[in-house]
């Protein structure tokens, strides 16, 4: 009962819990998203069980619009890839926008590489 209510509640648009950039991301609730990026900068390093980060579970969910607000208002990685190894473009290019790809492969060029093997010719489109 009491799960119930708080799902309810979350639903209704209360959200009495604080807000979870993941959960936005997944579910492409953009001012759940918008609050949780004010209230802890850091919560876009948040990863999923599969180790996804906020841009890649928006992506892998079709939710353009919490993409280019992790873009466009965090530092979020470009790169980091999840459990299989892929990373936010490689989600992207298979059913993003075409003006998102080419937001993506831009921020590419301009993050530092993680493993600083200088390989950033990867994904030119």
């Amino acid at each position: 009962m009491v799960a119930q209510k708080r799902l309810t509640q979350r639903n209704e648009g209360t959200n009495w819990m604080s807000p979870d950039i993941l959960h936005a991301a997944k579910v492409g609730d953009y001012s759940e998203a918008l609050a949780a990026i004010k209230e802890d900068a850091d919560c876009i390093n948040q990863l999923n069980d599969t180790h996804q980060n906020a841009l890649q579970v928006a992506l892998i969910n079709f939710h353009e619009d919490i993409a280019f607000l992790l873009l466009d208002e965090t530092n979020i990685s470009v790169k980091h890839k999840d459990a299989l190894g892929r990373d936010s473009l490689d989600l992207a290019l298979f059913g993003a926008s075409e003006e998102l790809c080419e937001r993506i492969n831009d921020r590419w060029y301009e993050e530092p590489d993680p493993d600083n093997n200088l390989d950033q010719n990867k994904h030119d489109i």
